[in-house]
Protein backbone atom coordinates (compact mmCIF):
# COMPACT_ATOMS: atom_id res chain seq x y z
CA UNK A 1 0.00 0.00 0.00
CA UNK A 2 1.26 3.60 -0.99
CA UNK A 3 2.34 5.56 1.65
CA UNK A 4 -0.20 8.19 2.89
CA UNK A 5 1.88 11.25 2.41
CA UNK A 6 3.13 10.29 -0.90
CA UNK A 7 -0.36 10.18 -2.51
CA UNK A 8 -1.33 13.44 -0.43
CA UNK A 9 1.94 15.27 -2.66
CA UNK A 10 0.83 14.31 -5.79
CA UNK A 11 -2.58 15.43 -4.52
CA UNK A 12 -1.15 18.89 -3.70
CA UNK A 13 1.01 19.29 -6.97
CA UNK A 14 -1.66 18.88 -9.30
CA UNK A 15 -3.69 20.98 -7.56
CA UNK A 16 -1.04 23.71 -7.29
CA UNK A 17 -0.95 23.08 -11.64
CA UNK A 18 -4.24 24.03 -11.61
CA UNK A 19 -4.53 27.13 -9.76
CA UNK A 20 -1.35 28.32 -11.55
CA UNK A 21 -2.88 26.96 -15.52
CA UNK A 22 0.32 24.58 -15.58
CA UNK A 23 0.88 21.09 -17.57
CA UNK A 24 1.31 18.29 -14.73
CA UNK A 25 2.10 14.49 -14.95
CA UNK A 26 -0.52 12.55 -14.80
CA UNK A 27 0.33 10.14 -12.25
CA UNK A 28 -2.00 8.34 -10.84
CA UNK A 29 -2.03 5.04 -12.90
CA UNK A 30 1.52 4.97 -12.53
CA UNK A 31 1.27 5.35 -8.73
CA UNK A 32 -1.18 2.18 -8.36
CA UNK A 33 -3.75 5.16 -7.46
CA UNK A 34 -7.40 3.20 -7.03
CA UNK A 35 -10.14 5.51 -6.82
CA UNK A 36 -10.42 4.80 -2.82
CA UNK A 37 -6.77 5.92 -2.56
CA UNK A 38 -7.39 8.69 -4.31
CA UNK A 39 -9.87 9.91 -2.15
CA UNK A 40 -8.04 9.48 0.87
CA UNK A 41 -5.42 12.22 -0.49
CA UNK A 42 -8.10 14.47 -1.34
CA UNK A 43 -9.44 13.77 2.47
CA UNK A 44 -5.40 14.78 3.37
CA UNK A 45 -4.95 17.75 1.07
CA UNK A 46 -8.44 18.95 2.42
CA UNK A 47 -7.02 18.67 6.18
CA UNK A 48 -4.02 21.16 4.90
CA UNK A 49 -6.24 23.51 3.26
CA UNK A 50 -8.14 23.92 6.97
CA UNK A 51 -5.41 24.24 8.78
CA UNK A 52 -4.27 26.91 6.30
CA UNK A 53 -6.94 28.72 7.23
CA UNK A 54 -9.22 27.73 3.71
CA UNK A 55 -12.88 27.48 5.13
CA UNK A 56 -15.42 24.64 3.48
CA UNK A 57 -18.62 25.82 1.56
CA UNK A 58 -19.47 22.33 0.64
CA UNK A 59 -18.92 19.46 -1.62
CA UNK A 60 -18.70 19.13 -5.62
CA UNK A 61 -19.11 15.97 -7.62
CA UNK A 62 -16.30 15.12 -9.54
CA UNK A 63 -16.90 13.12 -11.93
CA UNK A 64 -15.58 12.64 -16.23
CA UNK A 65 -18.49 13.76 -18.43
CA UNK A 66 -18.59 10.41 -20.58
CA UNK A 67 -19.26 8.90 -16.91
CA UNK A 68 -22.78 10.81 -16.14
CA UNK A 69 -24.34 7.38 -17.59
CA UNK A 70 -22.59 5.42 -14.87
CA UNK A 71 -24.35 4.18 -11.32
CA UNK A 72 -20.67 2.43 -10.39
CA UNK A 73 -19.71 4.37 -6.96
CA UNK A 74 -16.22 4.18 -8.31
CA UNK A 75 -17.47 6.94 -11.44
CA UNK A 76 -17.58 9.47 -9.15
CA UNK A 77 -16.49 11.30 -5.67
CA UNK A 78 -16.84 14.28 -3.85
CA UNK A 79 -14.61 17.49 -3.81
CA UNK A 80 -14.42 20.24 -1.72
CA UNK A 81 -15.80 23.77 -2.29
CA UNK A 82 -14.41 26.60 -0.27
CA UNK A 83 -15.25 30.23 0.41
CA UNK A 84 -13.00 32.14 -1.29
CA UNK A 85 -13.86 30.23 -4.50
CA UNK A 86 -17.01 30.00 -4.35
CA UNK A 87 -19.44 33.13 -5.61
CA UNK A 88 -22.60 33.89 -5.02
CA UNK A 89 -24.71 36.07 -7.63
CA UNK A 90 -26.56 38.89 -6.60
CA UNK A 91 -29.34 39.51 -8.56
CA UNK A 92 -27.23 40.69 -11.76
CA UNK A 93 -24.14 39.28 -13.95
CA UNK A 94 -21.35 37.72 -12.90
CA UNK A 95 -18.12 39.28 -13.86
CA UNK A 96 -15.01 36.27 -13.74
CA UNK A 97 -11.26 36.50 -14.90
CA UNK A 98 -10.68 34.38 -17.69
CA UNK A 99 -8.65 30.83 -16.56
CA UNK A 100 -4.80 30.41 -16.70
CA UNK A 101 -3.41 28.58 -19.74
CA UNK A 102 -5.19 27.37 -22.75
CA UNK A 103 -7.02 24.81 -20.79
CA UNK A 104 -10.16 26.40 -18.95
CA UNK A 105 -13.56 25.69 -19.15
CA UNK A 106 -16.77 26.12 -17.92
CA UNK A 107 -19.32 23.92 -16.83
CA UNK A 108 -23.13 24.43 -15.75
CA UNK A 109 -24.01 22.94 -12.53
CA UNK A 110 -27.12 22.36 -10.24
CA UNK A 111 -26.64 24.06 -6.96
CA UNK A 112 -28.52 22.32 -3.85
CA UNK A 113 -28.36 23.30 0.13
CA UNK A 114 -28.21 20.82 1.80
CA UNK A 115 -30.26 20.12 5.32
CA UNK A 116 -28.76 17.35 7.10
CA UNK A 117 -26.74 15.01 7.74
CA UNK A 118 -26.54 11.26 6.24
CA UNK A 119 -26.86 8.48 8.72
CA UNK A 120 -26.40 4.69 8.49
CA UNK A 121 -30.28 5.04 8.82
CA UNK A 122 -31.05 7.76 6.22
CA UNK A 123 -33.32 5.69 3.28
CA UNK A 124 -32.60 6.98 -0.21
CA UNK A 125 -36.01 8.20 -0.46
CA UNK A 126 -34.91 10.48 2.36
CA UNK A 127 -31.61 11.63 1.03
CA UNK A 128 -33.77 13.26 -1.63
CA UNK A 129 -35.79 15.37 0.61
CA UNK A 130 -32.56 16.48 2.15
CA UNK A 131 -32.22 19.64 0.09
CA UNK A 132 -33.93 22.76 0.75
CA UNK A 133 -32.03 25.19 -1.69
CA UNK A 134 -32.06 24.89 -5.43
CA UNK A 135 -29.97 27.62 -7.78
CA UNK A 136 -28.36 27.50 -11.17
CA UNK A 137 -24.54 27.31 -11.36
CA UNK A 138 -21.30 27.45 -13.43
CA UNK A 139 -17.93 25.70 -12.63
CA UNK A 140 -15.00 27.05 -14.10
CA UNK A 141 -12.18 24.73 -14.51
CA UNK A 142 -8.50 24.15 -15.63
CA UNK A 143 -7.70 21.02 -16.66
CA UNK A 144 -3.19 20.82 -16.05
CA UNK A 145 -3.10 17.41 -18.32
CA UNK A 146 -3.00 17.66 -22.02
CA UNK A 147 -5.67 15.89 -23.94
CA UNK A 148 -7.88 13.22 -22.22
CA UNK A 149 -4.00 11.21 -20.90
CA UNK A 150 -5.91 11.46 -17.22
CA UNK A 151 -7.80 8.89 -15.35
CA UNK A 152 -10.76 10.07 -12.98
CA UNK A 153 -7.82 9.46 -10.09
CA UNK A 154 -5.76 12.27 -11.22
CA UNK A 155 -9.37 14.43 -11.24
CA UNK A 156 -10.13 13.33 -7.50
CA UNK A 157 -6.63 14.06 -6.90
CA UNK A 158 -6.70 17.61 -8.25
CA UNK A 159 -10.40 18.33 -6.78
CA UNK A 160 -11.89 18.08 -9.62
CA UNK A 161 -9.62 20.73 -11.48
CA UNK A 162 -12.03 23.66 -10.13
CA UNK A 163 -10.73 27.31 -9.91
CA UNK A 164 -14.20 29.17 -8.75
CA UNK A 165 -17.74 27.71 -8.39
CA UNK A 166 -20.12 30.42 -9.28
CA UNK A 167 -24.09 30.11 -7.50
CA UNK A 168 -27.24 31.75 -8.90
CA UNK A 169 -29.92 33.33 -7.04
CA UNK A 170 -30.65 30.60 -4.59
CA UNK A 171 -34.55 29.40 -4.42
CA UNK A 172 -36.05 27.90 -1.01
CA UNK A 173 -37.73 25.00 -1.93
CA UNK A 174 -40.99 24.41 0.28
CA UNK A 175 -41.82 20.79 2.08
CA UNK A 176 -43.90 19.92 -0.97
CA UNK A 177 -41.29 20.77 -3.23
CA UNK A 178 -39.03 18.83 -1.15
CA UNK A 179 -41.23 15.63 -0.90
CA UNK A 180 -42.03 15.66 -4.85
CA UNK A 181 -38.22 16.34 -5.77
CA UNK A 182 -38.38 14.18 -8.55
CA UNK A 183 -41.77 15.38 -10.05
CA UNK A 184 -40.01 19.39 -10.03
CA UNK A 185 -36.77 17.80 -11.75
CA UNK A 186 -38.58 15.51 -14.08
CA UNK A 187 -41.07 18.56 -15.86
CA UNK A 188 -37.55 20.82 -16.11
CA UNK A 189 -35.33 21.66 -18.94
CA UNK A 190 -32.04 23.51 -18.53
CA UNK A 191 -30.33 25.16 -21.29
CA UNK A 192 -26.56 26.40 -22.06
CA UNK A 193 -25.94 29.60 -24.10
CA UNK A 194 -23.46 31.34 -25.52
CA UNK A 195 -23.22 35.37 -26.21
CA UNK A 196 -20.47 36.61 -28.24
CA UNK A 197 -19.90 39.39 -30.96
CA UNK A 198 -21.60 37.30 -33.85
CA UNK A 199 -24.70 36.44 -31.74
CA UNK A 200 -26.20 33.83 -29.39
CA UNK A 201 -25.98 30.18 -29.81
CA UNK A 202 -27.86 27.44 -27.87
CA UNK A 203 -24.75 25.34 -26.97
CA UNK A 204 -26.24 22.57 -24.78
CA UNK A 205 -29.43 21.67 -23.27
CA UNK A 206 -30.67 19.15 -20.35
CA UNK A 207 -33.70 17.40 -19.37
CA UNK A 208 -34.02 17.48 -15.61
CA UNK A 209 -35.74 13.95 -15.49
CA UNK A 210 -32.11 12.48 -16.30
CA UNK A 211 -30.52 15.23 -13.72
CA UNK A 212 -32.49 13.13 -11.04
CA UNK A 213 -32.66 9.35 -12.47
CA UNK A 214 -28.77 9.85 -12.83
CA UNK A 215 -27.09 12.37 -10.72
CA UNK A 216 -29.51 12.16 -7.53
CA UNK A 217 -29.57 8.21 -7.00
CA UNK A 218 -25.69 8.33 -8.12
CA UNK A 219 -25.04 10.35 -5.22
CA UNK A 220 -26.87 9.03 -2.83
CA UNK A 221 -24.67 5.70 -3.63
CA UNK A 222 -21.64 7.70 -3.07
CA UNK A 223 -22.82 9.03 -0.16
CA UNK A 224 -23.16 5.70 1.40
CA UNK A 225 -19.54 4.56 0.48
CA UNK A 226 -18.04 7.81 1.87
CA UNK A 227 -20.26 7.05 5.32
CA UNK A 228 -19.08 3.56 5.09
CA UNK A 229 -15.13 4.71 4.79
CA UNK A 230 -14.68 7.51 6.30
CA UNK A 231 -17.57 7.11 9.27
CA UNK A 232 -18.94 10.43 8.91
CA UNK A 233 -21.46 12.27 6.66
CA UNK A 234 -19.82 13.63 3.89
CA UNK A 235 -22.55 16.21 3.39
CA UNK A 236 -23.30 18.89 6.52
CA UNK A 237 -26.15 21.12 7.34
CA UNK A 238 -26.05 24.48 5.36
CA UNK A 239 -23.05 22.58 2.54
CA UNK A 240 -23.66 23.58 -1.35
CA UNK A 241 -23.83 20.26 -3.20
CA UNK A 242 -22.82 21.28 -6.89
CA UNK A 243 -23.89 18.58 -8.98
CA UNK A 244 -22.46 18.22 -12.61
CA UNK A 245 -25.19 19.17 -15.43
CA UNK A 246 -24.70 16.01 -18.02
CA UNK A 247 -22.82 16.75 -20.62
CA UNK A 248 -19.42 18.56 -22.10
CA UNK A 249 -17.75 21.48 -20.87
CA UNK A 250 -17.41 24.45 -23.12
CA UNK A 251 -13.48 26.75 -23.89
CA UNK A 252 -13.93 29.41 -22.36
CA UNK A 253 -12.56 33.01 -24.32
CA UNK A 254 -12.44 36.56 -22.82
CA UNK A 255 -15.60 38.92 -23.40
CA UNK A 256 -17.63 36.11 -24.37
CA UNK A 257 -20.88 35.65 -22.05
CA UNK A 258 -22.46 32.19 -21.07
CA UNK A 259 -26.38 31.90 -19.45
CA UNK A 260 -27.72 28.87 -17.99
CA UNK A 261 -31.54 28.89 -18.18
CA UNK A 262 -33.73 26.60 -16.27
CA UNK A 263 -37.46 25.89 -17.50
CA UNK A 264 -39.72 24.73 -15.06
CA UNK A 265 -37.92 25.42 -12.00
CA UNK A 266 -38.90 28.96 -11.09
CA UNK A 267 -34.77 29.65 -10.64
CA UNK A 268 -33.55 33.09 -11.78
CA UNK A 269 -31.14 32.89 -14.85
CA UNK A 270 -27.13 32.96 -14.42
CA UNK A 271 -24.84 34.79 -16.55
CA UNK A 272 -21.23 35.00 -16.22
CA UNK A 273 -18.60 37.41 -18.14
CA UNK A 274 -15.25 36.60 -18.92
CA UNK A 275 -12.66 39.14 -18.82
CA UNK A 276 -8.98 39.31 -19.34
Amino acid sequence: MLHASRTSAYAHSVQAAVAAGKTASPQAQRLGLAPRLAVTALEASHEAHIASGYTRAGRSVIMRPESTASTTPEAAAFGYLYAHSTYCAQGGPVIAKTPPGKRGALAPQLMLRCSGRISGSTSQNQFAHMFDGLALGFEVTSKPFRGDGYAIEDAICGNGFVLESIVGEMKGLSRHSRHNFSEVLAHSVISISNVNASGSQLRSFCQGSRLYSVLIDQIYSQSVTYLNEFGSSPLREGDYLALPIPGRSFAVTASDEWVCVATGLQLEELRVTFVK
